[in-house]
This record gives C-alpha cells, structure tokens and sequence, in this order.
C-alpha cells in the first residue's frame, strides 16, 4: 500500500520491516522564530507513525535537529551501499536510534516521548523495536529524509561540539 504524499508533494520517511514499520515526516522547527542559535534554531519537531507486529502509535516530539537528520541520511546511504563505518546512528535527544545488525538489518528503536504508550519501561526490543532489511529501500528513505530538509535548512552557526 502507498503511503499518502506531504501537502508539499514529499513522500513520508518509510522504513518497512517483515510485520513493522515506520512512517516519518518533518513537520516543523521548534523555535522557529529563533534564527542565529546554533542548537536551538535546528531542532525539529518530527512526527511518526510507528506499527511494530499490529501494535501501533504516533509521536510528535522535536527529537533530531537538521544537522541530526542530515546525518541519518548519510549514514542511510551508507548502509545502503555497505557495511557502515559506524554501526549505530543515535542522537542528542534518545528518542530514536538506528543501529546496524550483523545480519544484514537494520534495528530501529523509540525511546521517551516517541516510544510506545502504556509501557512505561518497556520489558523486550520486541515492544519498542523493529529490524528492516537492508537493501536500497533505505536509500530512498536517504532521498526522501534530504527532500524534507529542503523545507527546513540548516540556520544559525554550525555547532562546535555536540551536547
């Protein structure tokens, strides 16, 4: 089935696992009236729309910052052609982590704001995690990621060191 596009024409962010999946979009800034900050005038407020085997919810948290995403889509990319040079993407905020498996898959976590409701701490990585194969799906998930980042660029200065 077809994920419905963005009022923009952009497709969703779309990670397909075996019975999972997960549907992302950039919705907005944070602050977005906040314009020469190096951190705070990059944080993205994200929204997804996770179903891990039938179990499904949605976020809606700033949990990555433009240069954040930018990097999960080179790392994407990356893992999409080979075996990664980092074996994890995490970020400053854990509410998502993608991490590569040995076994040729990828495993997405949600953790906090964007883990599943009702859990307080989950008990196994089958009820806050999925895996998705690696093939050139997460690739286009690159593409796609980048297409979003056109409608919110890098603002303010590059920061000197990460939180």
């Amino acid at each position: 089935m077809r994920e419905p596009d963005e009022p923009s024409g952009l497709q969703l962010v779309a990670f397909q696992g075996r019975h999972s999946s997960l549907r992302m979009a950039i919705r907005q800034y944070q602050f977005p009236d906040v314009m020469d900050d190096a951190w705070d005038s990059n944080w993205l407020i994200v929204e997804g729309h996770v179903d891990i085997k039938g179990r499904k919810w949605t976020f809606r948290d700033p949990c990555l910052t433009t240069f954040e995403a930018e990097h999960l889509a080179d790392w994407l990319e990356e893992v999409s052609n080979a075996e990664p040079s980092k074996v994890d993407c995490r970020f400053t905020e854990p509410n998502l982590e993608f991490r590569y498996q040995k076994n040729r898959q990828l495993r997405i976590s949600f953790a906090l704001e964007s883990g599943p409701p009702g859990f307080g701490t989950p008990s196994s990585w089958d009820e806050r995690s999925f895996l998705v194969p690696v093939s050139s799906a997460l690739a286009t998930a690159a593409t796609q990621l980048r297409q979003q980042l056109v409608r919110f660029p890098r603002r303010g200065p590059h920061p000197t060191r990460l939180r």
